[in-house]
């Protein structure tokens, strides 16, 4: 009759260590489904912040070089003219170049000046 009681309590403890186990791994599951899903979010969100940048940078390389056309076409125009026999710019060439290199224009501005 023990040995009955024994063998009966054995096969519960089995049956409750089997269904501990399976509970476990729902949850580990459920954790690596999670992880999953927001490493996959993470790597969406670069991409599309990636894509963003991209656009942003061909706009800006698109502006640059309409900028840099105009400004050679200013340039070609100014010294085509036969004052610069012992001057460098004239008023007009003073004033393209003022205008092509105002402060506003740069992309990055520059850091404290050496003394």
């Amino acid at each position: 009759m023990i040995y009955t009681h024994a063998i009966a309590a054995l096969i519960a403890a089995a049956i409750a260590a089997t269904g501990a186990w399976q509970v476990q791994n729902w949850r580990f599951d459920a954790r690596e489904l999670e992880r999953v899903q927001a490493q996959t979010e993470a790597t969406q969100q670069a991409a599309r912040t990636a894509n963003t940048a991209a656009a942003a940078h061909e706009q800006d390389k698109t502006h640059a070089a309409q900028k840099t056309r105009v400004i050679r076409q200013i340039v070609e125009k100014i010294v085509e003219r036969p004052v610069y026999a012992g001057i460098c710019f004239d008023d007009d060439g003073l004033r393209a170049l003022t205008t092509a290199i105002k402060p506003g224009d740069l992309a990055s501005q520059p850091g404290d000046t050496v003394p």
